[in-house]
């Protein structure tokens, strides 16, 4: 028996309030669709990166400025200015996918 159509099917959209996502009408579409939101994620990533490379700026230059000794470790100077804004923006992504998880859920849940 087919169930996604029919009087029954929309009752059932009715009652749940689900609605099928709408598909793009063409592959033209999806493919700019998929390129906008990777341009988007670029630009944001891009944006935190400049965000986190300055403060681990202020951050070691406080450190060189209450002790001048770490002015003179170079090795661990450019390690923590390549590595620090790139652990900061791991950190960042993967708050963002709690919260996104955690607003779907209640989301959801109050759905239901």
């Amino acid at each position: 028996m087919n169930t996604h159509h029919g009087p029954d099917a929309q009752t059932h959209r009715r009652r749940t309030g689900f609605q099928p996502a709408s598909r793009p009408r063409s592959g033209v579409w999806a493919v700019l669709g998929g390129l906008g939101g990777a341009l988007c994620f670029a630009f944001f990533t891009t944006l935190l990166l400049l965000v986190n490379g300055t403060a681990t700026l202020v951050l070691f230059g406080a450190l060189v400025d209450a002790d001048p000794a770490w002015a003179d470790r170079k090795g661990v100077m450019q390690f923590g200015l390549f590595a620090l804004p790139l652990a900061m923006l791991v950190v960042e992504w993967l708050i963002w996918d709690v919260l996104c998880g955690l607003l779907r859920r209640e989301s959801s849940g109050g759905d239901q």
